[in-house]
C-alpha cells in the first residue's frame, strides 16, 4: 500500500499496537536455519517484516528459559547422534537418505557443501555455549521469567496427559517426548494467562505463541473452540505475516 494509505490506517487505529510473540523451539530453529523445514522461508520473511515495522505495530520476539533449555536439549541429542560419523562425501550423501531429523539433515547438507570439513562440535557447540547471543542476533530476546509453578497446576497436568496420550498413538519416530509435551503445555497456559480476559480482535490479544508446530496449533484450535474464542493463541509465521 502507498505510504499515505498506511499513515491513514495507523491514524484510524488511534493507539500503539504491541505484540509479544513467545517463540517456540521449532520456529527458533527455522529462524537460526538450524534445521531443514518447509517453514524456514516464512521465518526469514517474518524477521525481515518485523525489522521493517519498527513503529506500529511493534512486534517483540521473546523466548523463555524453559524453551532455551528444550532447544539446547534437542541440539545436544542431535549432536550426539552425529558424533563420530565418517565425513566422507559418499557416506554423507548416504546418510542424507537415512531418515535423520531436519536438524541432522541441515548439518549433513552443510558438511557436504564444505567437502566434509565440518565436525558436529564445530556446528553445534556455538548454539550450546552461546545460545542467547545467537538468538539475540536473530532479533529474539530472553524473557527472563521462570514458569516453575505451571508444571504442578492441575489444568496443565490434565492437558499434558491428554496430549501425550494422543502422541502415543503415533509412530514412534514421529512422537513427541513427554518433556516436549510438558514444555508445550506449560508455555501455552503461561501465554494464555498473560492475555486479557476479553479480546475483541487480534489487536487486543497482545501475547501469542509463534510456532511452526502444526500439532501445537491443532491443540490450540481445540482449546479455543471450547472457550469460544475467535482469536488463536498459537500462530504460524505465515499467518502472522498475513495479519
Amino acid at each position: 500500500l502507498p505510504e499515505d494509505v498506511l499513515a491513514k490506517l495507523n491514524a484510524s487505529v488511534g493507539k500503539q499496537i504491541r505484540f509479544q510473540m513467545f517463540v517456540d523451539t521449532n520456529f527458533l530453529f527455522s529462524l537460526l536455519e538450524l534445521h531443514e523445514n518447509p517453514s524456514n522461508a516464512a521465518a526469514q520473511e517474518l524477521r525481515e517484516l518485523v525489522e521493517h515495522l519498527k513503529g506500529n505495530p511493534r512486534i517483540a520476539l521473546v523466548i523463555t528459559p524453559e524453551t532455551i533449555e528444550e532447544a539446547k536439549s534437542s541440539i545436544a541429542y542431535t549432536k550426539g547422534q552425529l558424533n563420530g560419523l565418517p565425513s566422507g562425501r559418499n557416506f554423507t550423501q548416504a546418510a542424507l537418505q537415512g531418515g535423520f531429523s531436519g536438524m541432522a539433515i541441515r548439518f549433513l547438507t552443510e558438511r557436504l557443501r564444505r567437502n566434509g570439513k565440518l565436525t558436529a562440535e564445530e556446528w553445534f557447540d556455538p548454539y550450546l555455549n552461546d545460545f542467547v547471543p545467537m538468538a539475540r542476533g536473530k532479533g529474539v530476546e530472553l524473557f527472563n521469567e521462570k514458569l516453575d509453578g505451571y508444571s504442578t497446576r492441575q489444568d496443565v497436568i490434565d492437558d499434558i496427559h491428554a496430549v501425550f496420550k494422543f502422541e502415543e498413538r503415533l509412530p514412534e519416530n514421529k512422537r513427541k517426548s513427554y518433556p516436549k509435551v510438558a514444555h508445550d503445555m506449560v508455555l501455552w497456559h503461561f501465554v494464555n494467562d498473560k492475555r486479557p480476559a476479553y479480546i475483541e480482535s487480534p489487536i487486543d490479544a497482545t501475547c501469542w505463541i509463534l510456532t511452526v508446530d502444526f500439532r501445537l496449533i491443532g491443540f490450540d484450535e481445540h482449546k479455543q473452540k471450547h472457550s469460544k474464542s475467535k482469536v488463536p493463541l498459537c500462530i504460524h509465521p505465515t499467518s502472522l505475516i498475513q495479519l
